[in-house]
């Protein structure tokens, strides 16, 4: 008997320039970094403070986290957010989330 296994490879579809994770899809992404930068003025926005944005954006563990959950406690060192902050986060990042698998999915169906 013939084994029929298809190999697929972890290699970024989008970018080809390193393996497709989540963190790679929501933060580092070359083909996704149009829609990243329109969100992150949301984001920004949100958290009405330059400095706490700065800190996230810059340290991409936290941001990653920020979007994944933002009420997480390993950010409680870093960033204090009302809860008015973490629900809007949440919604926001939802919506971010949505936005990079629509374009992801736009960008493998044209290929």
């Amino acid at each position: 008997m013939k084994n029929n296994k298809s190999e697929v490879s972890a290699t970024c579809k989008l970018c080809g320039s390193d393996d497709e994770t989540r963190e790679h899809l929501l933060g580092s992404c070359s083909a996704l970094s149009q829609i990243r930068e329109e969100n992150l003025t949301r984001l920004k926005a949100i958290l009405s403070n330059d400095n706490i944005f700065t800190t996230i954006t810059q340290d991409s563990g936290m941001l990653i986290q920020i979007i994944l959950d933002c009420t997480h406690s390993s950010l409680n060192d870093h960033v204090i957010l009302s809860r008015d902050q973490e629900t809007d986060i949440e919604r926001w990042s939802q919506a971010y989330c949505e936005r990079l698998v629509t374009h992801r999915a736009q960008i493998i169906s044209s290929k």
